[in-house]
């Protein structure tokens, strides 16, 4: 089936179209923002306070606030309606693939906010092709970058929101996440739009290069080769997710490919990034070990969201069992969806401490302001007192991202045990019972180390207590700063890491085990009746 022929006779997209298109409510809100449009044009044309950069930065932010806000609230009422309701199972039994049933609530739901962003595409173009009197296609190409930026960061709002709807117990929501929505909105929002149209005048005032593996090329080459990947994996979770209610949202290797895609993305944008950083200060931190220790903090978090999506529950791992023991296998294949997360989780701990350590290497080293710089004896370069050739410079960077890198891979390591540990203990408590360990072992700590911080009765005793969560600890265990107690301090942000990955691997080696055994002490008394039958039968034709 090609694209047009999915575009075109896709019923889902064609309902939508026909439901959200209709004159009567698709023309008011068309007027209404033709009315708003044309009065911003209106103002940056006539207005020179304002400017046509203003008016053309205004038409975007109407853009965005229709695709991302407008279109995620309708993709999150519609397939959470048709999920609510039980009406997907009969678009999953249809005999449109579930690539295509994706496409179509992607495109479908959010087709009216599609229609009434392109009513504004023609004054913006208008007010782009006056930023420059003397060259009009200068504001021209302008404004299509930003079109194509904004286009592909709205699919990507727009398949999360998907993949949000498919995943939670309550596919609409609830009203707690409409009001957290609507604080983000009122605190961020503000920031959010001053930030937005700097940006853009700041892409308008020359052409832009970013960094990616060393070489400098165009800004929206850049967010494409970033966003291409992000948006191919989260459309891939959804399309499983549309086709089976339990499947994973990704495959063991299709989780692994992302970590890997995603390290690969981060590498290459911080490759070589101090030769564009501002001169280096003689304090710490300097910019590119804030660089380093945030790419722990991002691996972490990336591969601890996967570790979610490829671990089993108690009922499918079960079913894992007893389909391998009719195949006259002891245990499924690690690598299956009913499979246990340990050789999976394995691989993400490798590739998280094997990321780090390459963008320890890559990063690069910041120039020396001149006023800090001594002079040079030997090749050697003076920070202030110190002596450091660049050799020796990575060796110090290598020393002091050690410890953070390896309790980012042990806390990724207990985080996956933990949490398949909990899944087989219980039906399907298994990821409130880990939310629950993780306000007691990363968020307790923060509150009792911020009270005795603020006794101020001993300094290190609570830094050390703060450092038991790895929020904190992960930065504090690199020893910048030079607080006191440094040693207490790494000490207590290492042994929790290395505890709970040990104790959640043992147990969940024990628990594995005890399936297996009830498992087999089920299967022989049924395997041995079906041995019985056929000598019963045969006795009895004895008889006769």
């Amino acid at each position: 089936m090609g694209l047009a022929q999915v575009m075109i006779d896709n019923p889902i997209l064609v309902k939508h179209c026909r439901a959200r298109l209709r004159v009567g409510q698709a023309l008011s809100w068309a007027l209404i923002v033709l009315v708003l449009t044309a009065c911003i044009v209106w103002a940056g044309e006539y207005y020179h306070w304002i400017g046509n950069e203003s008016a053309v930065a205004l038409i975007l932010g109407g853009q965005i606030l229709l695709l991302w806000y407008g279109g995620s609230h309708q993709l999150n009422a519609s397939l959470g309606g048709v999920r609510e309701t039980g009406l997907i199972d009969f678009h999953r039994v249809s005999p449109l693939p579930p690539s295509v049933v994706t496409l179509g609530f992607f495109l479908g739901a959010p087709i009216r906010e599609y229609f009434l962003a392109a009513i504004t595409l023609p004054f913006a173009y208008f007010s782009a092709s006056h930023v420059d009197g003397a060259d009009p296609w200068r504001g021209l190409f302008w404004l299509a970058q930003l079109e194509v930026a904004v286009l592909t960061t709205t699919w990507i709002v727009h398949a999360l929101t998907m993949l949000g709807c498919m995943t939670r117990k309550k596919p609409r929501g609830s009203i707690q996440g409409t009001i957290v929505t609507i604080i983000g909105m009122i605190f961020f929002g503000y920031m959010g739009s001053i930030g937005f149209y700097f940006g853009t005048r700041w892409l308008l005032e020359e052409s832009r290069m970013l960094n990616f593996f060393g070489f400098m090329i165009p800004w929206l080459a850049w967010v494409l080769i970033v966003e291409m990947p992000i948006l191919g994996f989260v459309g891939l979770a959804v399309s499983r997710k549309m086709a089976a209610e339990r499947a994973h949202a990704l495959t063991k290797p299709q989780a692994l490919a992302c970590m890997a895609s995603l390290t690969t993305l981060l590498i290459g944008g911080l490759w070589n990034l101090a030769r564009i950083l501002p001169e280096a200060s003689p304090f710490e931190p300097a910019h590119v070990d804030v660089i380093m220790i945030a790419s722990v903090y991002a691996l972490s978090l990336l591969a601890m969201i996967l570790a979610i999506a490829i671990t089993p529950d108690a009922g499918e791992y079960v079913k894992g069992l007893r389909r391998a023991a009719r195949q006259g296998r002891r245990r499924m294949s690690l690598w299956s969806d009913s499979g246990s997360n340990r050789l999976a989780l394995l691989a993400l701990c490798v590739l998280v401490m094997v990321g780090a350590s390459t963008v320890v290497h890559v990063v690069g080293r910041q120039r020396a302001h001149e006023m800090y710089i001594g002079p040079a004896v030997n090749g050697k370069s003076y920070n202030g007192d110190n002596a450091m050739t660049d050799e020796a410079w990575l060796t110090s960077r290598q020393a002091l991202l050690s410890r953070p890198i390896a309790i980012g891979v042990l806390t990724v390591a207990y985080f996956g045990l933990g949490l398949q540990l909990f899944s087989l203990r219980t039906r399907s408590s298994g990821l409130a019972l880990m939310t629950l360990f993780l306000f007691l072992a990363w968020l307790v700590p923060l509150l009792a180390g911020a009270m005795l911080g603020m006794a101020r009765t001993n300094q290190t005793r609570g830094i050390a207590i703060f450092a038991l969560s790895p929020l904190p600890g992960i930065a504090l265990s690199s020893g910048m700063g030079k607080l006191p107690g440094a040693d207490t301090i790494q000490l207590a942000a290492l042994a929790p890491s290395i505890t709970f990955a040990f104790l959640f691997n043992y147990l969940l080696v024990i628990t594995q085990r005890k399936l297996d055994r009830r498992l087999l002490a089920a299967e022989k008394p049924t395997a041995k009746s079906s041995d019985d039958a056929p000598k019963r039968s045969e006795s009895s034709l004895d008889i006769a």
